[in-house]
């Protein structure tokens, strides 16, 4: 009986002072952050909430500042965290570092404090990345290193259409880059190095659909035109005015146009060329023996469009 007793009685009283001591030492700790405790590798272990933020806003202004190398396809570049939108958030790592060996089961506290009196706690700092500053940094460091897509576009004559192809650019992967940057900040870390590559940008336009409307061009310009002029009616080969045709593009979408000014000069040249078009001659006057001036009025000519 008696060593039953002794079994049963010495671990519970062990576990009894174990939860006692425990208490006694949070409650020496209440508003501190415990001890063996530090946030990014700066201790703040028996440090008052007020003093704990002191240090980690040191942190904050330390990793903000400090140069991040962008590795970029043609060299390097270096800026700062704080240029990326990197930003560490002062008042929820100063709340983790203050709830850090406070947290978890009522029952496992005592447990934890015993092992933190010969363990160590890490807190890691809470990271934010602000993605448009992020964006608009990185976008910066191209330069003339960015090639902009070429859209592509047709030409056309009498003799049909022809394609224009477009070309496609390449930039700055931006977009990978912040995706990074926030993965890291979701890792509660900040790397001393970005790689960021470079992507193709594609024109808005594919030559399939600029290949598609010189069909619906080709077919519309297949036949002839009606044309009345002064009271003449005239029919003329609409293949002539192929190269008046545009190709428009707005808000992503190719779409024909018609020049109407070159559809003007084209007209203006066929009705020269007719019997309608006729040269106007300007007026002029002559003085003859006895002084008299001569007055001939010339002719009005015709032109159209």
């Amino acid at each position: 009986m008696t060593v039953f007793v002794t079994l049963v009685v010495l671990p519970t009283i062990a576990i009894v002072l174990l939860a006692a001591i425990w208490a006694v030492d949070a409650g020496a700790h209440e508003g501190q952050v415990m001890r063996n405790t530090s946030v990014g590798g700066v201790g703040v272990g028996g440090l008052s909430g007020s003093d704990a933020r002191t240090q980690i806003e040191a942190l904050a202004n330390q990793i903000e500042s400090a140069d991040v190398v962008i590795e970029l396809p043609w060299g390097t570049e270096a800026v700062s965290n704080a240029e990326l939108g990197v930003k560490i958030d002062v008042d929820a790592t100063l709340a983790q570092a203050l709830d850090a060996g406070r947290d978890g089961r009522m029952l496992d506290r005592p447990v934890d404090w015993l092992g933190s009196l010969v363990s160590h706690r890490e807190v890691e700092p809470v990271v934010s990345v602000d993605p448009e500053r992020a964006a608009a940094t990185l976008a910066a460091l191209e330069s003339d290193h960015r090639i902009e897509p070429v859209e592509p576009t047709f030409s056309g004559d009498e003799h049909g259409f022809e394609l224009v192809a477009g070309s496609k650019g390449v930039a700055l992967n931006v977009d990978d880059a912040v995706a990074d940057l926030l993965h890291q900040a979701r890792a509660a870390t900040v790397a001393p190095s970005l790689v960021v590559r470079q992507r193709d940008v594609l024109p808005q336009i594919p030559d399939e659909t600029v290949t598609e409307l010189m069909a619906t061009a080709e077919e519309q310009s297949d036949g002839e035109l009606t044309i009345t002029i002064a009271g003449t009616t005239a029919q003329v080969p609409a293949r002539l005015f192929r190269g008046a045709y545009r190709l428009a593009i707005a808000h992503d979408e190719a779409s024909l146009a018609v020049d109407h000014d070159e559809v003007s000069g084209g007209l203006a040249f066929l009705f020269s060329l007719s019997e309608l078009g006729q040269t106007s001659t300007p007026a002029t006057f002559s003085v003859d023996e006895a002084g008299a001036v001569q007055i001939d009025p010339g002719t009005p000519g015709t032109a159209c469009c």
